[in-house]
């Protein structure tokens, strides 16, 4: 990626590497689930273990839900839940009519 200041031609020794990019999600441990609303319509989700056990006390959980025209499929939301499951259990889902 080269980066210029505005009005500035970019150089090759400009490139500049984001190290904070998180892992992809095969990383984790990712479970495919699909949740039930009361309703009965059927979303697609992902289940990806945190570092602690769900027993632990200290273990914590996080539901990642994606923008208007998302879906758990897609890298960004791959990325988000990736990073976070470092820290925290996370489960993410489509909501209705998006991915699966």
């Amino acid at each position: 990626m080269l980066l210029a200041a505005p009005g500035d031609a970019a150089r090759e020794d400009d490139v500049v590497e984001n190290i904070r990019v998180p892992t992809p999600t095969e990383a984790v441990s990712t479970q495919a689930v699909t949740l039930t609303t009361s309703d009965g319509e059927r979303l697609a989700a992902q289940h990806l273990a945190g570092p602690l056990a769900p027993a632990d006390p200290g273990a914590v959980a996080v539901v990642v839900a994606h923008g208007f025209t998302g879906s758990i499929a897609k890298p960004t939301m791959q990325a988000v839940s990736s990073a976070l499951a470092r820290h925290a259990g996370v489960v993410a889902f489509d909501f209705r009519g998006h991915g699966r």
